[in-house]
């Protein structure tokens, strides 16, 4: 899927098949989501909490998203974004986005789709993620 606002030029790469159901958006599926694309940490770095700035050409950022049925929403910005060596193939950049996703153990995952600390989980699963899916504004959703 090619971005625009807080992906840029990036795309996401892979979705995570664990969700969270949180108790204030009980229809909603809480994701992970990797996004691969040219580095814009350095034109963030003067936002608001910013991610670190990287010095590669393309990075990976892992990014909250919500979904609903087939529609998705991106709903944080990237969170630790990771360098790349160089322009990987697609092959390459599916896998490491599917490396980097699996890293996250449970409970940190849990902590990672919350949108403010307060928010309960009500649900944890596994579930894939059908295609194709709509990207929409979060009003939307």
């Amino acid at each position: 899927m090619k971005g625009e606002g807080l992906l840029g030029e990036g795309r996401l790469v892979a979705i995570d098949e664990r969700y969270v159901v949180l108790t204030h958006r009980p229809d909603i599926q809480m994701r992970l989501a990797v996004s691969y694309g040219p580095n814009i940490t350095k034109d963030m770095s003067g936002g608001i909490l910013p991610p670190p700035v990287q010095e590669a050409k393309f990075v990976f950022g892992v990014h909250q998203i919500g979904i609903k049925g087939n529609r998705l929403v991106i709903l944080g910005g990237a969170q630790n974004p990771s360098d790349t060596r160089g322009r990987l193939s697609e092959a390459r950049i599916l896998t490491e986005g599917k490396r980097l996703l699996r890293r996250i153990e449970d409970e940190k995952y849990k902590e990672l789709v919350k949108e403010s600390p307060e928010n309960e989980v009500r649900e944890f699963g596994l579930a894939p993620v059908s295609r194709p899916w709509e990207e929409v504004s979060e009003e939307e959703l």
